[in-house]
């Protein structure tokens, strides 16, 4: 089981100008591209069509990718999905067709170019579609690392609740949310514990935000921040050149919200 992480969205306001038309297909007023990459998976992009749309990210220069993924899609089953590449914006090469699962989904890759698009499909589709957060980056694999199972510890569910001066309830509910707990554990090895402390230091200087796929070989990716932000390890043995650490990392994904108008 390869656990992997991407702490560097290379998607912005630089790489997806939020006022250049060229960029995406089609644009919601209300709901427009700089949603692909505001972190907030709850508050999407909107297409104004359903066939032929797609959205292009310029890089600016030639540079390696090996990992595509999205966060809180709309999209049905029978969408068609595709990442293109291209070094020139006017002749595109075929990536890959990405394969639907239901609100997340990720892609791995190993493609070295300026230009990448990522069209879709979906004329049956009763909504306009929508896509919650994109990612653009690269994978990085633990070399000793482990979660109890591909899939979350969750779902949780939350409400807010309230009570009129009459003593009636009226409870609001909210979005639920997936938890990980991750285990890494190394045994004399001080270069396995550098790796940690990078991993964490990275996710820490993006704003604590990171793409996670507990399992390579499965279908489950996650868009999710750090809970614990101290006492991460337990130093078993101490040493320069040996020493053992039983680390905890608590993990959330980030909620999809609220259905938008």
């Amino acid at each position: 089981m390869a656990f992997l992480y991407s702490t560097e969205n290379l998607i912005n306001s630089t790489t997806l100008p939020a006022d250049t038309a060229a960029y995406r297909s089609t644009e919601d007023a209300i709901y427009q591209v700089e949603n692909l990459y505001n972190q907030r998976p709850s508050k999407p992009f909107r297409f104004t069509a359903k066939a032929g749309q797609w959205v292009k990210v310029n890089l600016g220069s030639r540079q390696l990718i090996s990992l595509f993924a999205i966060f809180n899609h709309n999209l049905q089953d029978s969408a068609t999905m595709q990442l293109h590449c291209s070094g020139n914006n006017i002749v595109y090469r075929l990536i890959s067709n990405l394969t639907w699962r239901q609100h997340d989904l990720y892609k791995k890759c190993g493609v070295t170019d300026q230009w990448f698009r990522f069209s879709v499909s979906d004329a049956t589709n009763p909504d306009s579609l929508e896509l919650g957060e994109m990612w653009l980056g690269n994978w990085t694999e633990f070399s000793n690392a482990k979660t109890q199972s591909p899939r979350a510890d969750g779902p949780q569910f939350w409400t807010v609740e309230h009570q009129t001066p009459y003593g009636q309830d009226h409870d609001a509910f909210l979005s639920e949310n997936d938890r990980f707990h991750i285990a890494l554990r190394n045994v004399n090895d001080i270069n396995a514990a550098d790796e940690i402390q990078t991993f964490l230091s990275a996710v820490f200087q993006a704003n604590n935000r990171f793409l996670m796929i507990p399992d390579d070989k499965t279908p489950h990716v996650y868009y999710c921040k750090i809970e614990n932000k101290s006492d991460f390890a337990d130093r078993i043995i101490y040493g320069d050149a040996n020493e053992l650490r039983d680390w905890r990392i608590s993990v959330k994904s980030l909620t999809r919200g609220i259905a938008l108008l």
